[in-house]
């Protein structure tokens, strides 16, 4: 009974010196593409927009788009995560509804991943005349209308979409 005990013993002590590794530590990719993490980060877009040119324009990954009015403002998209689909899209006045219409898409991008967009542009006072557009990994989407009333009184306002 005592080798018993002892070999239990020694078994216990065995595995707690050897410890356990695991997949959800190791933040490793799996075969489909995806990234297991004990953070539980969340997939957001984060919209920033200025007077200023942005910081991130230094940064050599950052894309950069011409907006649809030439000018000195800008709209800084941080995506945190992965998003599909990107358009920037032109709008039109519809006299007839009184409504905003899409009229084409200008650019698009298949997916962003972890990465910083900047369109530089003129942000209308009147009538909004683009918008940005994307899909989450499960399909919905989001929009965001450029617009001055995005600036406000301060000259770095943010807008956060979490993905979902």
């Amino acid at each position: 009974m005592r080798f018993i005990y002892t070999v239990m013993f020694a078994v216990i002590i065995v595995i707690s010196f050897s410890g356990c590794k695991s997949d959800l530590a190791s933040n490793k990719e799996n075969s489909e593409g995806s990234i297991y993490s004990a953070s539980n980060t969340k997939e957001e877009v984060t919209i920033k927009t200025s007077y200023e040119k942005p910081l991130s324009l230094k940064d050599k990954n950052t894309i950069f788009l011409d907006g649809l009015q030439a000018g000195e403002e800008y709209i800084e998209v941080i995506v945190n995560g992965e998003i599909l689909n990107f358009e920037q899209i032109a709008l039109i006045w519809d006299e007839s509804k009184n409504v905003l219409k899409e009229k084409e898409t200008v650019k698009s991008i298949k997916k962003l991943k972890n990465q910083t967009l900047v369109i530089g542009t003129y942000q209308p006072e009147g009538i909004p005349s683009e918008k940005i557009k994307w899909k989450s990994r499960t399909g919905k989407t989001y929009e965001y209308i450029i617009a001055e009333t995005s600036l406000g009184d301060t000259d770095n306002n943010i807008t956060k979409f979490e993905m979902k």
